[in-house]
């Protein structure tokens, strides 16, 4: 009966990773990419570029985790 229980388990997880289990991931990564490039070109039009280089970190950190979800 555990072993069952188990096998069904393990299904679910197999069957969540193959029907696309990070897309809602890759779209709030997307989202928080376009989100940060506004707040970028904002902090730059009112001269802020110590804010800028912060948001330019947090956009380059965001692509590098979406490309590594994407490669999944």
């Amino acid at each position: 009966m555990n072993e069952r229980s188990d096998e069904r388990a393990g299904d679910e997880v197999s069957e969540a990773e193959s029907a696309g289990g990070s897309s809602p991931l890759r779209f709030v990564y997307l989202f928080g990419i376009g989100f940060n490039v506004l707040a970028l070109a904002y902090a730059l039009s009112g001269g802020a570029t110590l804010y800028a280089g912060v948001f330019g970190l947090v956009i380059v950190y965001l692509v590098l985790r979406y490309r590594m979800i994407v490669a999944q």
